[in-house]
């Protein structure tokens, strides 16, 4: 798990940095059922390439300026098309 522990480690710096103190609390699933739900479901249709492929095609093919069948968690630039509605998208 190297990654979720380079995402900590950035977290944490961002948090001294701002002089921010993040309190975590527990709330009981009884009171958090629309977010517990949320957490447990699997988008199997959010699919798309890594951002190291991306890179690649860009850095042979010029930057990508519209980005198709994504949504706002993998899309590879501003602009983006999806199905459905989303925020950015066309």
């Amino acid at each position: 798990m190297p990654i979720l522990h380079k995402i900590c480690h950035e977290i944490i710096q961002t948090l001294h940095q701002y002089r921010i103190c993040l309190v975590a609390k527990w709330i009981p699933r009884e009171m958090n059922w629309e977010a517990d739900i949320a957490s447990r479901r699997i988008d199997l249709d959010d699919w798309g390439i890594t951002h190291s492929i991306a890179e690649a095609i860009q850095k042979r093919w010029g930057a990508a300026r519209l980005y198709l069948f994504a949504t706002s968690s993998n899309k590879k630039c501003e602009y983006f098309i999806k199905s459905g509605l989303g925020t950015s998208s066309w």
